[in-house]
């Protein structure tokens, strides 16, 4: 009788672990699908970001100008850069040796962008932006296709962004979505 009840009790336990674990699983999944992580890799978003702060990313976000967003590049991770990463984006880091860049929305699909005297003009009419420090230096101009977004860092004078022939125009479907909060340093946590 004495086998029998300790029986029960191991089946009754092991059930509530499997249960438990398969919760858990099934809330990191969906977690996954809504959600993302990024490390910053460089001082292209200063003075807004620095390097080596995360962001939790929000997929599948509709994106406005203004938006910090994340972006997969055909640019390899430095060894430099795998240094700085989290264990488990090291370990995703081995699947896709990909960089995933931050940058700032700033041209919309169908939108006329232009850099002149400093100033970034949409659509001939000049845009705010107190995100940048020094200005924008040079001379650039495209029209934006359906389906592209330009995509720059406040760090103007140091940032390899849709400016750049490496870089260029954005696919929508290459944005992996959009910074909702700064959650490392704890000293600097911030909701965007």
């Amino acid at each position: 009788m004495n086998e029998r009840k300790q029986e029960k009790v191991n089946k009754s336990l092991l059930r509530e672990w499997t249960e438990s674990f398969l919760w858990a699983l099934a809330l990191v999944v969906l977690f996954y699908i809504f959600f993302s992580n990024a490390k910053v890799y460089s001082y292209s978003m200063q003075p807004t970001l620095s390097e080596g702060e995360n962001l939790l990313i929000l997929r599948h976000a509709s994106l406005k100008r203004g938006d910090i967003v994340t972006f997969k590049t055909d640019e390899p991770i430095t060894e430099a850069e795998k240094a700085i990463l989290s264990p488990l984006q090291r370990l995703v880091s081995v699947f896709s040796d990909k960089k995933v860049l931050v940058k700032r929305v700033i041209g919309l699909p169908g939108e006329t962008i232009e850099i002149r005297e400093g100033f970034v003009y949409i659509d001939g009419e000049s845009i705010e932006e107190p995100y940048v420090a020094d200005g924008t230096e040079g001379y650039f101009s495209v029209q934006i296709p359906e389906g592209y977004y330009a995509l720059f860092g406040d760090n103007r004078q140091n940032s390899l962004d849709s400016r750049s022939s490496k870089i260029g125009l954005i696919k929508k479907e290459d944005i992996i979505g959009r910074a909702v909060l700064r959650y490392w340093p704890l000293s600097k946590i911030q909701f965007f």
